[in-house]
């Protein structure tokens, strides 16, 4: 079982992976607070800095039928990608940027920021549907701002590498019509 951690606040950089056993005690024997200890298999050297314009926040994840684990980054706006054996294996990264599917939406102050939240991926491992996030977090403020909400689509070129193809946009205007609020969390593929 994997688990990601993010950034807490919009200035800090956060950006690890950890890997837990599925091997739990049962009730009414319970592991001790925590125990077993998570082990981090993947954690970003500048963890914990400001990094001006380049801090990272990990955010969602997706494993392919291979076992390829992609993990998302709503600040940078790309994908880590791990081959799933004994341990994770770093295999590389693809940009979400730039590829013309991201245009920006009303009163954004960025473009080409589609900001990747959580996902899922295809039965048949072509397609990783992700949301993304728009410019007016309704949660809490934090890093994850972005430019054009709705359903991002990213194609599969391998197992390894992807490109966002599409973007599905998702409107909800404000009173006065100035701001989009809309602002996706997750998406589930109910696989029948």
């Amino acid at each position: 079982m994997y688990l990601n951690t993010g950034t807490p606040a919009p200035n800090v950089s956060e950006f690890t992976v950890y890997q837990f056993t599925q091997d739990y005690k049962t009730a009414p024997a319970f592991d001790l607070p925590n125990q077993p200890v998570p082990i981090a298999i993947w954690a970003d050297i500048d963890n914990g800095k400001t990094l001006t314009g380049n801090n990272r926040d990990a955010h969602g994840m997706v494993v392919t039928k291979d076992k390829y684990l992609h993990q998302f980054d709503r600040i940078r706006n790309n994908v880590e990608v791990f081959k799933v054996n004994k341990n994770l294996e770093y295999e590389g990264s693809y940009s979400l940027k730039k590829s013309g599917a991201c245009t920006s939406t009303l009163n954004a102050a960025t473009q080409d920021d589609p900001t990747p939240d959580l996902a899922d991926v295809d039965l048949k491992d072509k397609r990783i549907y992700v949301a993304l996030r728009g410019t007016l977090p309704q949660s809490v403020a934090h890093a994850a701002v972005g430019s054009c909400p709705g359903l991002g689509i990213i194609d599969l070129d391998n197992k390894k590498t992807g490109r966002l193809t599409h973007v599905l946009p998702t409107v909800i205007s404000s009173g006065d019509a100035k701001d989009n609020l809309s602002d996706p969390h997750a998406v589930i593929l109910v696989k029948n």
